[in-house]
């Protein structure tokens, strides 16, 4: 059984370049281009992790996770996110915020896999 993750960023050069590569390491991923997008389709999805991206239009990732962590059935998702915002502060922020991990932009994708896999261990879920 794979694991199911799920990739929510605006850039679609961005969102293309993980589903792929999470692809080829067999992963079975999903996408979204926005908070609210990605809230709506996780009433049916079900992954295993999610990527989120911080600075995104309509709702950021904070506010996504925020909302993600009011959801009975994603309040345990483990939650990575993936971001720009390198300054200490700002990483401060994203951990503050109830993230699993946080990876500055650009991914070493070496790394995004081994947090994907550290999280999904620490959460216990199966995979």
């Amino acid at each position: 059984m794979s694991i199911r993750a799920m990739v929510i960023d605006d850039d679609p050069a961005i969102r293309e370049m993980l589903e792929f590569s999470l692809g080829l390491e067999g992963y079975d991923v999903s996408t979204a281009p926005d908070g609210t997008s990605a809230l709506n389709a996780l009433r049916i999805e079900r992954p295993d992790v999610i990527v989120l991206d911080v600075m995104m239009p309509l709702l950021n990732g904070y506010q996504v996770l925020q909302r993600l962590r009011e959801l009975e059935d994603h309040a345990f998702t483990p939650v990575i996110f993936l971001t720009a915002k390198a300054t200490d502060e700002e990483v401060w922020e994203g951990w503050s915020k109830g993230a699993d991990s946080y990876i500055t932009k650009p991914v070493d994708m070496d790394v995004l896999v081994g947090e994907i896999e550290r999280v999904i261990a620490a959460r216990g879920v199966a995979a």
